[in-house]
C-alpha cells in the first residue's frame, strides 16, 4: 500500500501538457472552438476546446500511404483529398468561426513534419482564409497558433501596470 504505481500509469499522473496546449490553453478560450490542420489530437483535450471542422484534409494523405516511410510519395495530398471534404473543412471554418487555429504540422509532429508538403499555405483557400481572417500570434516547437483578428491577447499583471 506504501509503494507508488510503476510504469505506464505513472507516465499520465506526471503529464502536464505540450508546449503548444500550454500556449493555447493560457489564452483563457476554454470551451470554444479550435481548429488545427495536421496532427495534434491531444490539443482538443489540453485545453477543453472542441473541434471546430467535422474531418481533417490531411489524413487522406495517411490512408492512401499507411506507412510514415511511404509518405513522400505521394505526389499532393490535395490530389487524394475529395473535393466534399475539402469544401466541408472551409465551411466547418467559416460556420464556427473558431478564435484559435493550429497548424500542427512541425519538425516535431507526427506523420505532418514538413510545412512546404502540408503546411496550411499549401491548401490555397485555406491559407486565404487563414491569411483573411487570423494573425500568428506564437510558434512553439515548430506549432504556430493564430487567433482571430478581432480578439485581443489576455493581458498580464505586469503589462497591465
Amino acid at each position: 500500500a506504501q509503494e507508488r504505481p510503476l510504469g505506464y500509469p505513472q507516465k499520465f499522473m506526471s503529464y502536464r501538457g505540450t508546449p503548444a496546449g500550454n500556449a493555447i490553453r493560457n489564452l483563457g478560450l476554454s470551451g470554444q472552438s479550435l481548429a488545427v490542420w495536421g496532427w495534434m489530437y491531444e490539443l482538443y483535450v489540453e485545453t477543453d476546446m472542441w473541434s471546430a471542422t467535422r474531418d481533417n484534409v490531411l489524413m487522406f494523405s495517411w490512408v492512401r500511404t499507411m506507412r510514415p516511410q511511404d509518405k513522400n510519395i505521394l505526389p499532393n495530398y490535395l490530389e487524394v483529398a475529395p473535393r466534399y471534404f475539402k469544401n466541408l473543412y472551409l465551411k466547418d471554418l467559416e460556420k464556427n468561426n473558431p478564435p484559435v487555429f493550429v497548424d500542427a504540422v512541425s519538425p516535431q509532429g507526427f506523420y505532418y513534419t514538413d510545412r512546404l508538403l502540408y503546411g496550411y499555405e499549401t491548401f490555397p483557400p485555406l491559407a486565404a482564409f487563414i491569411n483573411s481572417n487570423y494573425h500568428l500570434i506564437t510558434e512553439v516547437d515548430g506549432v504556430r497558433i493564430f487567433i482571430r483578428n478581432d480578439l485581443q491577447l489576455p493581458v498580464s499583471g505586469d503589462e497591465a501596470r
